[in-house]
């Protein structure tokens, strides 16, 4: 019996011995990975890219990796590293080639974002909607978000996407708030700002952004050095709108 025991436990350890070997050989295929997704999800994406080098340097034909290093490649705007990956991806699974395009547009939705980088996001974006027609006015929805948040940083490239908005859904155009961004608060040059402002006020004469319009407007006329126009719409704004925020503005501005 004592030998039974031994001989078993003998066979139950050399057992755990082979397990705990191969373990963390299968593990390295995956196991990093779900460190990996959280280091793209900060920016991290150096590190990233380190991590998935060597991930592929032990196992070629992991394909996960291939595709997190694509994805990094392409949230660093380097569309051609991404690519090459990417061919490698689609040579080990076939199934990946239809997944490509939503990786493009996965990272233009992050670097629209950026104002260094918008454009290539732009461009990324467009790439997946070429590909996937149907999926625009979804693609739509992101970029009005987009264009909105990038006023603050860089009228002209928030301009270029809400414009890009508007070719995927039309029915944008019958937005008040879309419209204030596109026709108004994402245009550069004064001029074009109050051919803008006279835009929104005949699609919304009675709307809740005329105020604002009517200021922004008397602003534009200003900088033109059109003081007369300027005090025209800065006078029917504190004449229509005395209690609100722009019509207590052109009053203590002196605007009028």
């Amino acid at each position: 019996m004592r030998y039974l025991f031994k001989r078993h436990l003998m066979v139950y350890i050399l057992f755990i011995i082979l397990v705990a070997g191969v373990l963390p050989a299968y593990a390295g295929e995956t196991g990093d990975l779900p460190d990996v997704n959280d280091l793209i999800k900060k920016g991290k994406l150096a590190e990233a890219s380190t991590l998935l080098r060597k991930e592929i340097d032990a196992h070629p034909e992991n394909v996960e990796a291939y595709q997190l290093l694509g994805r990094v490649y392409l949230i660093e705007g380097d569309e051609v590293k991404a690519s090459s990956v990417f061919d490698k991806v689609i040579s080990i699974d076939k199934g990946f080639e239809d997944k490509v395009s939503s990786e493009y547009y996965g990272a233009g939705l992050i670097l629209i974002k950026d104002p260094k980088k918008s454009n290539i996001g732009l461009h990324f974006i467009k790439k997946y909607i070429r590909e996937k027609g149907d999926k625009g006015q979804e693609a739509a929805s992101s970029l009005y978000a987009a264009g909105v948040d990038m006023l603050g940083a860089n009228r002209f490239m928030a301009h270029v996407i809400l414009d890009r908005t508007l070719v995927l859904n039309p029915s944008y155009e019958k937005d008040e708030d879309f419209y204030l961004s596109y026709s108004v608060k994402s245009i550069q040059k004064s001029a074009d700002l109050v051919e803008g402002g006279k835009d929104f006020l005949t699609r919304f004469p009675d709307g809740r952004h005329v105020p604002e319009v009517l200021y922004l407007m008397g602003e534009a006329y200003s900088e033109l050095r059109n003081h007369q126009e300027a005090r025209t719409y800065f006078q029917r704004l504190i004449k229509e709108f005395p209690e609100t925020e722009w019509g207590k503005k052109a009053v203590t501005d002196l605007k009028f």
